[in-house]
């Protein structure tokens, strides 16, 4: 009777050491997966304001956060005429990752920088970024060319009028608040568009560049 008590205590021993083992087991994998489980947040804070952010076939808005598995992805920022950007971001489980750059166009007379010229808001947007990257040297380049383009005040107005002829242009430096805002402005007046032409050649011939300039033209030339 002793030997069947003792054998049955045995068993249940065992039996309960099992049972413990396996609920230990089932609840480390719970804690395992509730814990992988647990999502990763992305913030894209993308300049210019309007470019379009992809993962995958997934189209993403710009300034906002998303929740996604932890894992690593592959964020695509394009928008026409600007460099497009390919950048793998890796999640962590229950915490926020920040995905700031910017885009830019390839030279100076393209899209990617006329379109700060006349974006204020994206342009300053860019400075606060060099701010607290102060070393991207693309950046800072592009920034300084971008305020180089400024000192032409220096060297305007221009006159020129040639008597004989009455050919003449006036090359003057615009900052009227509703045409240029902080865009860089020149305004010529010409009396033809030779004489416009001329212009242009005595703003190249000082060293700077026309197209880094919003050119506000007057609208009584005469064509040759």
């Amino acid at each position: 009777m002793q030997k069947l008590f003792n054998l049955i205590k045995q068993h249940l021993i065992l039996s309960i050491t099992s049972l413990v083992i396996a609920v230990t087991i089932i609840a480390i994998l719970i804690f395992i997966i509730t814990l992988n489980s647990q999502p990763a947040t992305l913030f894209f804070n993308v300049i210019p304001s309007d470019v379009t952010i992809s993962i995958g076939q997934e189209n993403y808005p710009n300034n906002t956060a998303h929740t996604f598995a932890p894992g690593k992805y592959m964020v695509t920022i394009s928008k026409e005429d600007f460099q497009e950007q390919n950048i793998e971001v890796t999640l962590e489980r229950d915490q926020t990752t920040f995905l700031e750059t910017y885009l830019l166009d390839d030279n100076t007379t393209g899209e990617g920088f006329s379109h700060y010229k006349s974006n204020s808001k994206d342009l300053a947007s860019l400075r606060e970024y060099l701010a607290t990257h102060p070393e991207d040297e693309k950046l800072k380049s592009f920034i300084d060319g971008y305020d180089k383009a400024q000192t032409i005040k220096q060297v305007l107005p221009i006159y020129y009028f040639d008597a004989p002829t009455k050919d003449y242009y006036s090359i003057l430096f615009n900052t009227t608040p509703r045409q240029c805002a902080s865009i860089y402005c020149i305004e010529i007046n010409s009396s033809s568009e030779n004489m416009y032409r001329a212009a242009i050649q005595a703003i190249e011939d000082k060293g700077y560049n026309i197209d880094d300039y919003k050119i506000i033209r007057s609208s009584n030339r005469k064509e040759q």
